[in-house]
């Protein structure tokens, strides 16, 4: 019906899915917004251990009734918006404590792994993680916070990382025709001997994008011939927004006897293969 719209938790031959790990929906504080529930999920005879995920809604009068078999429900919010960005956690599994914490039920989510990444929301916001999730050592001089809260069994952690960032790249507002613009480049570990290339890029979101965007990096010995290379990228490109920040650690493999003249860093679809950004020349030194 040409609807705008994340689909809710559901049984398993749906034909709506959102990856389970990052399923945004809070069934104990649903986010503001309207939601369209079959009579059938409402009362959770299909789903199995997730039977009761909209009791919340079980009492609650809809505003409307299409077909009489879909009741839609206005959820207002309470509190306000929060930008939250959650690596190995879902919305719906925060201990109470720290759901209280944000005094909200307006979290505008994010995602992105933290052992390989970190994401700054727009006008600052928060990082929610278990305790038991790692942030590389090679991230941790990006990863600044100026408040951190524990869940009183200690399992999780609610950072509030420095907003601006610290990174060594300029940041400046920008309008770009591509959804994030490269701000540049750490190289942490380029000596071939060590069989690993280690380096760290930041970038700038300018666009909200439903691709499925990846970064490429190449190391490329003098003649501009690939002698490794790393594809990814650990920051859901579907939740971004418009002046987020990130930074994407890469880490590959390359022969001890490669000698590494220089990198090419791009965007490209991972779907279509499409090169959304042409290839950056980065010579370490220069």
């Amino acid at each position: 019906y040409g609807l705008d719209f994340a689909a809710l938790p559901t049984w398993e031959p749906g034909a709506e899915q959102t990856l389970p790990a990052r399923q945004s929906f809070n069934q104990a504080d649903p986010a503001p917004g309207f939601y369209a529930i079959s009579v059938t999920n409402l009362h959770g005879i299909v789903l199995g251990e997730q039977r009761d995920a909209f009791a919340w809604f079980r009492d609650k009068e809809p505003v409307a009734r299409p077909g009489g078999s879909i009741f839609v429900y206005e959820v207002a919010a309470h509190g306000a918006p929060v930008n939250a960005a959650f690596s190995g956690l879902r919305p719906a599994e925060r201990a109470p404590e720290l759901h209280d914490a944000l005094a909200t039920n307006d979290v505008r989510v994010r995602w992105f792994e933290a052992q390989t990444s970190l994401i700054w929301p727009v006008a600052a916001g928060w990082w929610a993680l278990p305790v038991a999730q790692q942030i590389d050592a090679l991230l941790l001089p990006y990863a600044i916070t100026t408040t951190e809260l524990l869940s009183a069994d200690g399992t999780q952690r609610l950072r509030q990382p420095l907003y601006p960032p610290a990174l060594p790249w300029p940041v400046t507002d920008t309008a770009d025709s591509l959804p994030a613009a490269f701000l540049g480049y750490t190289a942490l570990q380029i000596d071939s001997a060590a069989g690993e290339v280690a380096l760290i890029t930041g970038w700038q979101v300018t666009q909200a994008t439903e691709r499925p965007l990846k970064i490429f990096v190449h190391a490329l010995d003098a003649a501009g011939q690939i002698v490794g290379q790393w594809d990814g990228l650990d920051v859901d490109a579907a939740t971004w927004q418009p002046g987020d920040l990130f930074v994407q650690l890469h880490r590959f493999p390359v022969s001890e006897t490669a000698v590494i003249h220089s990198f090419a860093v791009g965007l490209y679809d991972g779907e279509t293969l499409e090169r959304l950004l042409e290839p950056i020349a980065i010579v370490p030194g220069e």
